[in-house]
């Protein structure tokens, strides 16, 4: 991350240009507006920074709202540069104990190491119904789907347990040595349920299969790009940074892992659930930042 020196300077470089911008009329200084976006851009230090503002206007966004998007931008970095992105707890988790995302949660099967063909993989993930429930049916998420030949999903309660079976069958190696997201499950905490870490604790994976074909158990909240258990404006600046591919989501937490966090996130970032990390993700996670906040 960049110093909190530089997000001051560039947060001043924005706001001098809104003043400049509203200190005459019309409501724009400039004659061309061309000129105006392309000053705004370039009022910017960090090359980063400036991608971000230049997807802005790319975009669609008037002058106006591309100068309060990118407020929110700088006022996300600033909390990056100023917190930790999330707590460590117990054994190898890096849940937070202490927050629960208001959004829609998943369980999220992450294949780890597909390094060769594999005719069947059955796997059960379970919980208690007093602490989690689910009704929707598992997701074969879409950069995996073509990998799978078939796929069987069952849901159903037993023993005060609700269970999800899925079965992939005709696997092909997709790579042999980088994890991907396979498939996801949509959850829903009930309120015994008050933390990240409490969530994940709750959930267990059973696995009949080869040896060789392995699969992760993790959980995310959409729009919860860093996994702290909060939806803010840390979020809103991760997702701008990923957009533009100048941010990959592999984070590494406290506790010295990244827990695949390069997919668990980039997840996370596709906060319309559509498949697709873009622009749309971004303009709806701006709104429902500022409905909750």
């Amino acid at each position: 991350m960049k110093s909190l020196k530089r997000t001051i300077a560039s947060l001043t470089a924005v706001l001098t240009t809104a003043a400049m911008a509203m200190s005459a009329a019309p409501a724009f200084a400039y004659e061309d507006i061309t000129a105006a976006k392309a000053e705004f851009v370039n009022s910017f230090n960090d090359g980063i920074d400036r991608e971000v503002a230049q997807y802005m206007i790319n975009n669609g966004y008037t002058l106006e709202e591309a100068k309060n998007a990118m407020k929110m931008y700088m006022d996300g970095l600033a909390i990056m540069e100023t917190s930790s992105n999330a707590r460590t707890t117990s054994g190898n988790y890096y849940y937070s104990t202490t927050h629960l995302a208001n959004s829609n949660h998943f369980a999220l099967l992450i294949a780890v190491t597909p390094a060769y063909t594999a005719n069947k993989v059955d796997l059960t993930l379970n919980a208690l119904e007093s602490m989690i429930t689910s009704t929707d049916s598992s997701y074969i998420v879409p950069n995996y789907a073509s990998y799978v030949g078939t796929t069987e999903t069952y849901y159903y309660t037993e023993n005060n347990k609700w269970c999800h079976e899925i079965t992939l069958k005709n696997i092909t190696a997709k790579n042999d040595t980088t994890a991907c997201a396979a498939v996801r499950i949509p959850i829903t905490p009930t309120s015994l349920i008050t933390s990240e870490n409490a969530l994940l604790q709750n959930l267990s994976l059973d696995i009949t299969t080869i040896s060789n074909y392995t699969f992760a158990l993790e959980t995310y909240a959409s729009g919860d790009v860093n996994h702290d258990g909060k939806i803010n404006l840390s979020d809103y600046t991760l997702l701008s940074q990923y957009i533009v591919e100048a941010e990959t989501l592999d984070i590494v937490y406290a506790d010295g892992s990244n827990h695949y966090s390069f997919v668990t996130n980039a997840m996370a970032a596709d906060f319309n659930c559509d498949g697709v990390v873009n622009f749309l993700d971004l303009t709806n996670l701006d709104k429902y930042i500022k409905l909750i906040t």
